[in-house]
Parts: structure tokens; sequence; C-alpha cells
């Protein structure tokens, strides 16, 4: 087992290392605010265009869970309704969100939802 201590690099998931973790010798330091506003352009370009994998994210949004699991997003609302401290639902604010493998342990537990 792996040392579980966080730090800016490293994540509590293994999965999410290969698409988070910065490496040092990466990193740029800017000589000027024009030259750190370049960087930060190119960041946010590269971040719009590398997603993570559905199978490989902790937590889902309803419409990613729909679209996983394929059960509709009322259902899906109405399972995190009926059951608010389950071991699966996460609440980021007003904004729900389904830990994905806690849920599919649920799954497998049931024939019917």
């Amino acid at each position: 087992m792996r040392n579980n201590t966080i730090n800016r690099t490293a994540y509590r998931r293994d999965d999410y290392r290969e698409y988070h973790q910065i490496n040092p010798a990466d990193v740029v330091m800017p000589r000027s605010l024009r030259e750190l506003k370049e960087i930060m352009q190119e960041t946010a370009e590269r971040l719009k265009t590398e997603n993570v994998p559905v199978w490989k994210k902790y937590a889902l949004s309803i419409k990613d869970a729909s679209d996983y699991f394929s059960i509709g997003e009322t259902k899906l609302r109405e399972i995190l309704r009926d059951n608010p401290d389950a071991p699966y639902a996460l609440h980021n604010g007003s904004r729900a969100l389904i830990k994905r493998e806690a849920f599919e342990e649920f799954l497998d537990r049931y024939n019917d939802i």
C-alpha cells in the first residue's frame, strides 16, 4: 500500500496521478507578467482538452452517472434524495455527486432499483 499523505502534487487516488501530477522539471518561472499571462493561457487551453475519462473519476455528476450507469437522471436524483447519508452520496454545496465505486457496490447488491 502506498503512503496516503496528501501534498500539492500527490492525490489520494492513484488513478488520478497520471492526470494531475506536476513534474517539477516542467515548471517554468515567468520573467514578466506578460510571460505569466501566456503560461496561464497555455495551461488553461491544455486543461480544456485533457479530460479525465469517466471510468477513472472518483465522483460523477448526475449527468455523467446517468450516462455511465444507464439510469435516468430523475431516478438518480430520487435515489440520492431518499438516501442522503448513503456512502455513495457526495454533496458539494447544492450540487449532488455520486461516488462511482461506492455506487457500483450499491447497485451490485440489488436486482431492482
